[in-house]
């Protein structure tokens, strides 16, 4: 299924039961109750419209939010709903350069396999030595370099045989080229492109089958890209990755400056970009005016029931879509309110996900759903580390906790 500007994302519920490709290197998954599923992610109507708007108008979506709120996941949501194969994802970190989402260049990995060649031929070279020296007729020409035995070579001297394939080649530079995600999502889409010559067009389908070695589509294909935290990434870096999205195209210059690019036809193929950012630095307003936009809300108590509904207890049929057992309403109650109380004196105030992780581990604890959250507290004080990530906001949950045991 191929991504056009006209199909519309709808964000919540089964839209279809495709399996959900969670990786690259995995099988796809086909149980639709497997954790953190695609199809159990709800979208607010606004995130929709944002969603929609980005693909109508070709644009990266850059989402903000407090961690947990589901900024991540919604690129998986989008990637199964819309058919595209596994999400291509990026992890920004300070050091990241955009041309790190093309491809990055393995330099130290070669200079190793160089150095090892180099010294497989001095091995080579010197077992020969050994061997002819014991002849009359070599013994006599080694005295004509007074018998010496060569010289190990400098690191990465290696003898290269201008006939070799590259894959006969160890030290081609083809080996140390790793594809970023929009490298491979260019390939993806110039799938079946050809090279103006054969030495180049052999050269791209080695490079196709590095980028995808479970397999390339069998057609051309868009993808989402995922760049997750671009806060956290160099001042630079969010403009100059616009750039490089732009064109649609790339050269790697460890391989003659060899130009990977998406053919002219594949406009309706062009990559759905998700940009998340936890707001831990303002960005680059030309970057700001190149992206379409949307803040995601902590959650409400109804919608988070919600979410902790599909979430942890995705498969029990006994659970009407909007309802908790009744320890589990009580809990989230308890978690809101906590939160909200102690909103400017948490050093982490805890999220969504937090709230997630609670609620799953308590389901495997043993505790009485059906009773209310006074008769489950002991179980809740051993769940406190998935809630409480500092010295003192674990402090104020105990407290919190003493508190709802004491009577009315």
């Amino acid at each position: 299924m191929s991504h056009t500007p006209h199909q519309q994302f709808i964000g919540k519920g089964s839209v279809h039961d495709a399996p959900w490709h969670r990786s690259e290197t995995e099988p796809p998954v086909t149980d639709p109750h497997a954790d953190r599923h695609p199809r159990h992610y709800i979208a607010d109507d606004g995130l929709v419209a944002a969603v929609n708007t980005a693909l109508l108008l070709n644009k990266p979506l850059l989402v903000t939010g407090n961690p947990g709120t589901g900024k991540s996941d919604l690129a998986e949501r989008i990637a199964w709903e819309l058919e595209l194969g596994p999400v291509l994802r990026f992890e920004a970190q300070s050091l990241s350069e955009a041309n790190d989402l093309f491809y990055r260049f393995d330099l130290v990995g070669r200079l190793a396999e160089s150095r090892l060649q180099a010294d497989r031929q001095w091995s080579n070279s010197q077992g020969r030595h050994r061997t002819g020296s014991s002849t009359d007729d070599n013994a006599d020409a080694n005295v004509g370099d007074g018998g010496r035995t060569p010289s190990r070579p400098e690191s990465g001297s290696t003898t290269i045989d201008p006939d070799a394939t590259p894959e006969q080649d160890k030290i081609h530079p083809l080996h140390f080229v790793e594809f970023g995600p929009f490298g491979k999502a260019i390939l993806r889409v110039g799938q079946g492109q050809t090279a103006p010559d054969p030495q180049r067009q052999r050269l791209l389908e080695q490079l196709r089958r590095r980028a995808f070695p479970a397999g390339e589509p069998s057609q051309p294909q868009a993808s989402v890209v995922l760049i997750d935290e671009i806060d956290k990434a160099s001042r630079d870096f969010p403009n100059d990755l616009l750039n490089g999205i732009d064109r649609m195209e790339f050269r790697i210059r460890e391989l003659d400056n060899l130009l990977i690019q998406a053919p002219d036809k594949a406009l309706g193929l062009h990559p759905i970009v998700v940009i998340t950012s936890n707001l831990e630095r303002d960005l680059p307003a030309p970057f700001l005016r190149r992206c379409a936009f949307y803040h995601i809300p902590d959650p409400t108590p109804e919608r988070l029931a919600h979410i902790v509904r599909v979430r942890v207890f995705p498969d029990r049929a006994d659970l009407p879509p909007d309802q908790l057992p009744p320890f589990y309403r009580e809990l989230l109650d308890f978690f809101v309110e906590f939160r909200n109380d102690h909103q400017d004196r948490h050093v982490y105030p805890p999220g969504t996900t937090e709230i997630i992780e609670a609620s799953r581990a308590l389901s495997h604890s043993g505790v009485d759903e059906n009773a209310g959250l006074k008769a489950n507290l002991d179980f809740v004080r051993r769940s406190v580390s998935a809630i409480a990530k500092h010295r003192e906001d674990l402090e104020r949950l105990h407290a919190a906790l003493n508190a709802e045991q004491q009577p009315a």
